[in-house]
């Protein structure tokens, strides 16, 4: 119970392990068999629908759903088990995060950013651009898994020229992304 920061470990196919810790608040209920997921999302691109999905591992549907234009969330009655969290909005790139519920209140704040928006400020610039042509060319590689799925402008799991060439004609407003 209390403050726990939690990291999650990734090996990629070119078995680099990527490392992402998050800051979640456990408060532990007594004699509770559930307990509540809540937050605060961070988006960009206005007040469009947020949705946020609750799934069980292992099971085929969500737990919970729930929408908020506000950025806030809560997901009650979630049982102990372990889940995926999964945060999307439209034009933004969906997130996912693992959540190990032990029937006490989580609070889990996410990010969401934009797709084409490789450093995570909100906007898509020249900067995010350049960026990604570094990963590509090898010359400085993305490790956080989520910057390259925003990198990925084709959403073919590749991030290669044409994702960059996307990026730079969206930032140069000759085809958007989006």
């Amino acid at each position: 119970p209390g403050p726990q920061e939690v990291t999650v470990q990734y090996t990629h196919d070119d078995n680099v392990v990527y490392s992402c810790a998050y800051n979640i608040t456990v408060n532990a209920q007594e004699d509770s068999e559930s307990g509540a997921i809540s937050g605060k999302i961070t988006s960009y691109g206005g007040n469009e629908v947020v949705t946020v999905e609750l799934w069980k591992i292992g099971e085929n549907t969500p737990a919970c759903t729930v929408t908020t234009t506000d950025g806030t969330y809560v997901l009650t009655d979630v049982a102990p088990g372990e889940y995926i969290l999964k945060v999307s909005k439209k034009n933004h790139v969906t997130r996912s995060y693992s959540v190990s519920s032990q029937g006490g209140d989580i609070t889990l704040d996410a990010k969401i950013c934009l797709l084409g928006d490789v450093n995570g400020d909100g906007k898509i610039n020249i900067g995010d651009a350049a960026r990604g042509y570094s990963h590509v060319k090898k010359s400085s590689l993305l490790t956080d898994e989520y910057a390259q799925q925003c990198t990925d402008a084709s959403g073919d799991g590749k991030i290669n020229i044409g994702d960059i060439a996307k990026i730079y004609a969206h930032v140069k407003n000759t085809a958007k992304l989006w």
